[in-house]
């Protein structure tokens, strides 16, 4: 059912492929063509037949903004519209522990990441 776009619910696990918002976004926000032969299988979007235009406009726009504090609130804006428009409801935790870069200086506290968004 979930290959072939004709689920109505699908409970999986999700952790982006990089440390940058676009990761994230690009595959569940971002869908620029929905037809079934588009084939864009690693398009989460595209994967549950959500498309919205003015999503995909915002998402191109965040990923070309060389400012950085304007890339920032753009994201922002871009979790803020999901919240509103995308039709699901999804919450998930779970442990991370990641340490790296110049700064960690081998300090990796463990945590817990939680997040959760409604759609209507």
């Amino acid at each position: 059912m979930y290959r072939a776009r004709k689920h109505e619910v699908i409970l999986a696990r999700w952790s982006p492929d990089y440390t940058d918002p676009h990761s994230n976004v690009d595959a569940f926000a971002r869908n620029p063509d929905n037809r079934p032969e588009a084939k864009l299988i690693g398009v989460l979007a595209w994967r549950n037949s959500w498309q919205h235009e003015e999503m995909n406009a915002m998402v191109e726009a965040a990923r070309n903004e060389p400012d950085l504090a304007t890339r920032e609130q753009r994201y922002h804006d871009i979790q803020r519209s999901l919240q509103e428009n995308r039709p699901t409801w999804s919450c998930s935790s779970r442990p991370s522990r990641w340490c790296g870069g110049a700064t960690s200086r081998g300090s990796c506290p463990d945590r817990i990441s939680i997040s959760c968004s409604t759609g209507t």
